[in-house]
């Protein structure tokens, strides 16, 4: 896995930890899908590369491989129950004052407070 030197200097420590799960997502779950390009189509063929700028010119197919890798990142860094057990550790709920919560939340997990407050959504938390 090769990641942009670059985008280390502008984010978090959290986002770092989401791409490097996302780009394992990639190769544990979509390998198949260019190493058959290589057969199938090899003057087309590419390696997996993630290029945020570049989706829109993307092929549906990237896309919906983009779209995976994106939304079972968050899942892996943090599981369903650990992150559950947390969230009730620091008393998260509807309707309070869940900054704090979320940032320690973040900390724990070493992921961005985006990624905490999505997880709690989905989680059904807030």
């Amino acid at each position: 896995m090769l990641i942009d030197p670059e985008a280390y200097k502008k984010t978090n420590a959290g986002c770092v930890n989401n791409t490097i799960a996302h780009e394992c997502v990639h190769w544990y779950k979509h390998r198949m899908y260019y190493r058959m390009q290589e057969y199938i189509l090899p003057r087309l063929a590419k390696y997996c590369k993630c290029y945020v700028e570049q989706l829109p010119y993307s092929t549906e197919e990237e896309i919906i491989l983009e779209n995976h890798a994106i939304g079972i990142a968050p899942r892996i860094l943090m599981p369903k129950n650990p992150f559950l057990e947390m969230a009730y550790t620091f008393n998260v709920g509807y309707g309070k004052d869940n900054r704090y919560a979320i940032a320690q939340l973040a900390e724990f997990f070493e992921v961005s407070k985006q990624s905490v407050t999505i997880r709690l959504e989905e989680c059904g938390l807030l």
